[in-house]
């Protein structure tokens, strides 16, 4: 079983914030947020703020707490916590709703979105509110938050286009933290695996099926990087993606990986779309 903190922990992968830290800065963002829940009390036990900054600092941005300070940006958050369904006597899942409305300039168009998750009630296994917790971090459109606002701020991307932006830009990162020194270091018995990592292979599965289901190539492009990712669910995940848009390109690296991956699962994939590639021609 996995013990998961609902407070994002104080800093990600050292390497990672340090490439973030050495880009050229994308100004000042002030930071509204509006919470609320359905929890008797009223307490939030998320720290929506608290994970909110941290997207933005890793990304670049130098954020505000509020809009009495001089800032380029405003990004405007109105979190919910809402009562699901019933599904058992007097116990009651959770519906998390979330919007972000960013300024850029008050010339430009406001990018405007909303999040919004539900939590699988159970009584057994996952407690629906950390399901619906879960879900809501690793939804792509959260997960890659920062930047895709740095994408709409550098690149005057549209929503889906800052979406496939920031998800090259995490790629490109994350492969010049693979070192296996460093990961050697990284995973030493005092190690503890940070939010974000935890996290990082369920939203990306997430975004090639978003864009598996939306019958959109765009993400094929990255079919290599994906492919060798660390996370074997994320390289079947991708396997799919080369399945769904037929990328012959790949039956080479698929034949690698259907002989020498060390997961079964992975072995297995990649074989059987090979063989479908090939029935394709």
């Amino acid at each position: 079983m996995t013990l998961l903190s609902l407070n994002p922990e104080r800093g990600e992968n050292c390497a990672l914030a340090a490439e973030r830290s050495h880009a050229a800065t994308l100004g000042t963002v002030a930071l509204q947020i509006e919470a609320s829940t359905w929890k008797q009390r009223g307490h939030i036990i998320y720290d929506i703020e608290g994970s909110i900054r941290k997207k933005l600092i890793n990304a670049g941005f130098k954020v505000l707490r509020d809009a009495v300070a001089p800032y380029d940006h405003l990004l405007t958050v109105t979190y919910r916590e809402t009562r699901g369904a019933e599904y058992a006597f007097n116990a009651f899942g959770t519906v998390i709703t979330c919007r972000f409305q960013f300024l850029i300039h008050p010339s430009q168009p406001m990018m405007d979105f909303q999040v919004m998750e539900t939590s699988t009630n159970s009584v057994s296994g996952t407690p629906p509110y950390l399901d619906a917790v879960h879900r809501f971090e690793t939804n792509p459109y959260y997960f890659f938050l920062g930047d895709i606002l740095a994408g709409s701020v550098l690149k005057s991307l549209n929503l889906r286009e800052a979406l496939l932006w920031a998800v090259e830009r995490h790629l490109s990162a994350f492969r010049q933290i693979q070192d296996p020194d460093d990961r050697a270091l990284e995973r030493s018995e005092h190690y503890m695996m940070s939010s974000q990592e935890f996290y990082r292979p369920f939203a990306i599965r997430r975004t090639i099926q978003l864009f598996i289901e939306a019958n959109d190539p765009a993400m094929v492009p990255l079919w290599q990087a994906l492919i060798h990712d660390p996370d074997p669910m994320v390289r079947i995940q991708a396997i799919e993606m080369v399945e769904a848009f037929h990328v012959v390109d790949a039956r080479a690296e698929l034949a690698k990986l259907a002989a020498e991956d060390v997961n079964p699962q992975v072995r297995d994939r990649a074989g059987n779309v090979m063989t479908s590639l090939d029935h394709g021609r």
